[in-house]
């Protein structure tokens, strides 16, 4: 019977995330059931402390009786994104707060010392978090690869050098806390679905691109990750022709030409010998779009090449899978100025039905905010 009610409570929990307080009255309306089925769900949730009435008590007017809505002290998520060249944790209440943060930039790591650097902020978020006296729901790690559905294994992340890395074993062996494992693209897809840009659709995309390039799916209001944690995984996607014939050992074709990587890569090709040694090792996306903004020359065809790209694999997306939203994420997104126009109108013109683009407002807090929503699922 408790197994048959679940579906309820996430229900419950998701409605608030959502749309916030909402009144007793609705909670039959919002769980498709019956009212003793919905006083029941919404008894468990009290007692467990999950949700609670609001300070503001009665709705104005009388209305439908009191308003309820998420206890933010139920639980604290530990979160870390697992970035190509940053790792962001961040400990964050039941209700999407963010209490404290850590990060580590540019990092440089690999192997061993990518899994040593995560654990040693995951103690210092652990310890913060135990501090509070609030109960500890979880760790919930973002990684830039693809994540086992069955062992939490990443298969293959080559910003960290990690391949068939045990990650969920060996966080499961050193904390005595319930352990979740994901594709850092699908919290953050996750993240701007219950808490960002996305609360109020049903079928949203969220394209990162930073490093790498990834997408996660929401459809229905669920994270969608394929038949082997696998969707998403755009940066393989082959923008042209002659890409087929190409060995890619670490970054995709799409990523190639439009990832934080591929766009400071091409720069050092154009500038090789025309600057300084530790000028044309420090070039990176960032400072190419800079250039673009300054009229220079050389940085056109590479920034309106990564556009090109970028549409292509965006119109793709339309075609499969129609959504409602596309959400652009990821470092580069800081150029958004250059971006965001130029690839709506290439997306308008080659689509039946456009969605509507936006930018994300979670930034690097998404994948941390969609371990919150993973973790309540889950627990």
């Amino acid at each position: 019977m408790r197994n048959q009610r679940r579906p309820n409570r996430l229900a419950v929990l998701d409605a608030l995330r959502r749309q916030g307080p909402i009144p007793r009255g609705r909670l039959a309306e919002v769980l498709d059931c019956g009212v003793p089925a919905a006083r029941r769900v919404l008894a468990e949730l009290e007692g467990e402390r999950l949700v609670r009435p609001t300070i503001a008590g009665n709705q104005v007017g009388g209305g439908r009786g009191p308003l309820i809505e998420i206890n933010p002290s139920a639980s604290l998520t530990i979160g870390v994104d697992l970035g190509g060249t940053k790792f962001y944790g961040a400990v964050a209440n039941f209700g999407g707060q963010i209490l404290y943060e850590r990060l580590e930039n540019q990092h440089g790591s690999t192997g061993e010392q990518s899994y040593a650097i995560l654990e040693e902020m995951l103690l210092e978020l652990a310890e913060f978090a135990r501090g509070t006296g609030i109960p500890i729901q979880g760790i919930c790690v973002g990684a830039p690869a693809v994540v086992s559905p069955e062992t939490e294994a990443v298969y293959f992340a080559p910003s960290l050098y990690w391949q068939g890395f045990p990650l969920g074993d060996r966080l499961r062996k050193r904390f005595d806390l319930p352990i979740a494992v994901e594709n850092d693209v699908n919290l953050s897809a996750l993240g701007e679905s219950c808490f960002g840009k996305g609360r109020q659709v049903e079928n949203l995309v969220l394209v990162q691109i930073g490093t790498g390039i990834g997408m996660g799916t929401v459809l229905g209001r669920k994270l969608f990750r394929g038949s082997h944690g696998a969707a998403g995984e755009i940066g393989s996607v082959i923008p042209e022709k002659q890409c087929l014939y190409l060995d890619y050992p670490r970054f995709g074709p799409l990523e190639v030409g439009a990832s934080g990587f591929g766009i400071a890569q091409r720069a050092r090709e154009a500038l090789a010998g025309r600057l300084p040694e530790a000028e044309w090792e420090a070039l990176s996306a960032a400072s190419v779009f800079e250039a673009y903004r300054r009229g220079e020359t050389w940085p056109r065809p590479i920034v309106e090449e990564a556009i090109d790209y970028l549409a292509i694999a965006l119109v793709s997306i339309c075609a499969y899978l129609d959504p409602e939203m596309i959400v652009i994420g990821g470092g580069v997104a800081r150029s958004a100025d250059l971006l965001m126009e130029p690839l709506r109108q290439k997306v308008a013109a080659h689509v039946p039905i456009m969605p509507r683009f936006e930018l994300s407002e979670l930034g690097p807090q998404a994948a941390v905010l969609g371990a919150v929503a993973c973790l309540q699922d889950r627990v």
